[in-house]
């Protein structure tokens, strides 16, 4: 008769001290100041805003992107490969 005997593998956690956690992703920072998600959370939403009123209204961004679109694939095309 065999038992069943449980392994842990040995796993390495990371711990972040406080000392060492700069910039945007530190761990606490929109747990601190809030009103950065809620920012960043309106800025995106008025340029989607933004460019869907665009698209439907066959703004001037319409026009450029139609461009761009012939453009850079003839670019493209006349390109050597790396």
């Amino acid at each position: 008769m065999t038992t069943n005997k449980l392994v842990a593998a040995p796993i390495q956690y990371h711990q972040s001290s406080r000392t060492n956690s700069t910039g945007i992703r530190s761990p606490d920072l929109l747990a601190r100041w809030p009103w950065i998600g809620l920012f960043m959370f309106l800025v995106g939403g008025l340029a989607f805003g933004a460019l869907f009123y665009n698209l439907r209204s066959q703004g001037p961004l319409l026009q450029w992107d139609r461009t761009l679109a012939t453009i850079l694939p003839a670019i493209a095309c006349r390109t050597r490969p790396p």
